[in-house]
């Protein structure tokens, strides 16, 4: 009961103390220094274990002077390997789908940024990139990122991405936003652990089809629903996780903390929503990238039956008389009684099941 009362007094405090002060000891806390980076010209350095050096910097424009090497022995400019990054990691078949080199210029001016990291043995080079992060500019409060990927050979180790994420938080509190979104698919596991188990970010909203026509093949066949992550740095909550994560503490939801508490599926989510439960559970594949193709389609069509009903939810409406006119298309949205606040991970029974953790939304009096 103490430690309960002293943590509502800490968030009590935190909520009658003056806005400029928040940011202020949010961009104090996201200081690059404070996790082991030091500052290389225009970016930072930070040695990792059995890697090496890393070298994290943002691009812009200037960059398109920089002549390094892309892939298949081709030659060009820092921005068109940038580019380049994305086909790798997402598997983009059409190169409409890839943020081309004349848009990754102007994001710093937009109030983003586009980091990329690579060795410093190798340069920014196709040898030696190892991740990408890019964000633009939002609304006054929000920026909006838009890709974070990681060389495959990187991913789970040396927390490639981890970083890249607070180097851009960094980034956006200097530029003026308290907070960053971005969309990801609900499917993939490793990819939820980070954004809302290790770094502390919520979702209340899931967008049907936003990417309805477009193949990646990392994703594979079926609908292309997407949640919105919601990333508040100046919460409490959020520089506790990535304290913990920095000092090796973190441990994250196991399968034995959230036991017990009632699972949610297509087949009772009707029923379960109005009988008002707090939290809730909704599982999601141990890996997406190993269900075959059919498998993926079903579990898309009972997530978006679950997170439909439960979340916030938008959804396109084109009026059978719009014709050509884009004018006649509406955009529709929903209002769910929860929200996913966490991940809860781990193995039984020699097999990784993967959950999210929903909250039902305390509603206005």
């Amino acid at each position: 009961m103490l430690l309960v009362n002293i943590q509502s007094l800490i968030m009590s405090r935190f909520e009658q103390t003056p806005l400029t002060l928040k940011i202020k000891a949010a961009r104090d806390f996201f200081d690059p220094k404070n996790f082991g980076f030091e500052k290389h010209g225009g970016g930072w350095k930070k040695a990792l274990p059995e890697v090496g050096a890393i070298i994290f910097t943002s691009l812009g424009w200037e960059h398109v002077h920089l002549l390094t090497s892309l892939k298949d022995a081709n030659s060009g400019n820092a921005l068109e390997l940038a580019s380049q990054q994305q086909e790798t990691v997402f598997g983009m078949e059409d190169p409409r789908d890839v943020m081309p080199p004349n848009l990754l210029s102007t994001m710093a001016k937009t109030g983003g940024s586009a980091f990329v990291a690579y060795t410093e043995k190798e340069g920014f080079t196709d040898a030696g990139w190892v991740g990408f992060g890019f964000v633009f500019g939002g609304n006054s409060v929000a920026s909006e990122s838009i890709f974070l990927g990681v060389r495959k050979e990187y991913r789970s180790q040396n927390s490639i991405g981890f970083y890249l994420r607070l180097l851009q938080s960094y980034t956006a509190l200097e530029n003026g936003y308290t907070r960053i979104e971005w969309t990801q698919c609900p499917l993939r596991g490793e990819i939820a652990k980070l954004g809302i188990g290790k770094l502390g970010g919520t979702v209340s909203r899931l967008t049907i089809d936003k990417y309805l026509g477009t193949n990646y093949t990392l994703y594979g066949p079926g609908s292309t629903d997407r949640i919105t992550v919601e990333w508040d740095l100046l919460s409490p909550r959020t520089h506790q996780k990535i304290t913990d994560i920095s000092q090796g503490v973190h441990r994250g939801l196991t399968l034995e903390d959230v036991r017990g508490v009632p699972v949610v599926t297509g087949s009772n989510v009707h029923p379960f929503d109005e009988c008002m439960h707090s939290t809730a559970l909704y599982e999601i594949p141990a890996n997406a990238d190993e269900l075959d193709g059919e498998s993926r389609i079903t579990w898309r069509a009972e997530l978006r039956k679950v997170f439909g009903l439960l979340m916030d939810t938008e959804r396109v409406e084109v009026s059978g008389d719009a014709g050509n006119d884009p004018a006649l298309v509406q955009k529709i949205t929903t209002s769910g009684a929860y929200q996913i606040v966490d991940f809860a991970t781990g193995f039984e029974g020699g097999v990784r099941r993967n959950f999210y953790v929903l909250n039902r939304k305390v509603m206005p009096s």
